[in-house]
């Protein structure tokens, strides 16, 4: 069985050290990881988009402004119904006495 062991005497980590060696080739590989990754996403997510947009096909008719005809009137528009509003009715619930 192979033991992998992390102590903190084995780095030499002082005070005066500096981490830098320690994380810059980590960070680099990381980030251009990271920046690949988000390239191919982006560049899949605009294949997929396009490839369903070639596949949608809207139904559409041209009219001439000529062939719409005038507007209907504003004054002849039935009137609003009237709604019957009943009177507010006091409270049952939670009255002091």
């Amino acid at each position: 069985m192979v033991s992998l062991s992390l102590r903190a005497d084995e780095f030499r980590l002082g005070v005066e050290s500096d981490l830098k060696p320690f994380y810059q080739p980590f960070f680099r590989k990381a980030f251009i990881v990271a920046c690949v990754g988000y390239l191919v996403a982006g560049i899949g997510v605009k294949v997929v988009e396009q490839i369903s947009q070639q596949n949608k096909s809207y139904p559409s008719r041209i009219v001439r402004y000529s062939d719409l005809g005038p507007p209907p009137a504003l004054t002849d528009a039935p009137p609003m119904p009237e709604v019957p509003v009943s009177p507010l009715a006091r409270p049952v619930i939670g009255v002091p006495e």
